[in-house]
């Protein structure tokens, strides 16, 4: 390896037989050796050698020289038979120097771009063969995905399955199981007041005690996530005159107790109600003798009158 102080030599002949200026750096810094290959001969050219490098295979240099000799020759014989069977006018235009040729078709456009135009017809058809092949991948893989939710589905009740059935025009690649169940509990669950409600609205107070209504038909703790929800549609099933009792009560006290203390003024209730009856069925029965008595009397009225007319009447 060379320092960059060095400088590349110099293989002209004319420029070697020039002075060198003041200015010139190849007064003042040292030059490189001449390469084996590099010579000052007319014969000599950088483009030739390095192309010569270029179709060289397994350093075999002399049989690459050869084939670079052989073209030019080549190329030398059909320029010289096209020149001496073309008219004056034409061997005018008729080049001869075989590197000259060469030259123009190594740096032609036609030369330059052939293998840009031939990359990009590769590159054009490899993108074809990636987007067939993609396709199929994707058509593989919505299979992988879609046919175990088509089995979950299938094992789904009818009604269920029919809401989560366009849930297969959009699989995700990600975790479809858990997206699938989640839009089953979000479109077919009920939530967890519209559960409690529909319990407690299938309920009634009956013969039961308030108590025995919250005990026995409470749902389960699964269900239960606010008791302010239960003890608001418990005292809805309760009478009236219970709830506005029951609302001077304390905030905090428990529910149980709150209870309790419903089904003792359900308990009084329904004694004055049973001791209210009696007085009421007595006065009941008097008020009906009573109308009996008088309708008999009003009977008794009319027919007298009937007699009495017939008798006056000649």
């Amino acid at each position: 390896m060379w320092s960059p102080r060095y400088l590349n030599p110099t293989l002209s002949k004319e420029e070697l037989a020039q002075e060198l200026d003041e200015i010139d750096a190849r007064k003042y810094q040292p030059i490189k050796a001449a390469q084996n290959n590099q010579t000052t001969s007319i014969f000599y050219n950088p483009t030739i050698v390095k192309f010569t490098n270029m179709i060289m295979k397994d350093g075999k240099k002399q049989v690459a020289v050869s084939i670079v000799d052989k073209m030019l020759a080549n190329i030398k014989t059909v320029q010289i038979l096209k020149y001496h069977s073309a008219s004056d006018i034409e061997k005018a235009g008729i080049v001869l120097n075989p590197i000259l040729i060469f030259f123009s078709f190594l740096f032609s456009p036609l030369f330059i771009f052939t293998p840009l135009i031939f990359a990009l017809f590769l590159l054009f058809f490899l993108l074809i063969f990636i987007l067939l092949y993609f396709r199929f991948y994707i058509y593989l893989r919505f299979l992988y995905f879609v046919t175990p939710v088509c089995d979950s589905l299938r094992k789904l009740p009818p009604d269920i399955a029919s809401e989560v059935s366009d849930l297969l025009d959009n699989v995700t690649t990600e975790n479809p199981f858990d997206v699938l169940k989640e839009a089953i509990i979000y479109r077919t669950a009920k939530s967890e007041e519209r559960r409690i409600n529909d319990l407690f609205n299938t309920l009634q107070l009956d013969q039961n005690k308030p108590t025995q209504l919250l005990r026995d038909e409470k749902p389960s703790e699964t269900l239960i996530q606010s008791e302010t929800l239960i003890q608001k549609l418990w005292l809805d099933k309760l009478p009236t005159h219970t709830v506005q009792i029951l609302a001077t009560l304390p905030e905090d006290l428990d529910l149980l107790r709150v209870a309790e203390i419903a089904d003792r003024i359900v308990q009084a209730r329904t004694h004055i109600s049973s001791a209210d009856s009696t007085p009421r069925d007595d006065t009941l029965k008097k008020m009906q003798q009573q109308i009996v008595k008088l309708s008999m009397q009003l009977e008794r009225a009319f027919a007298s009158n009937i007699q009495r007319i017939q008798i006056s009447t000649p």
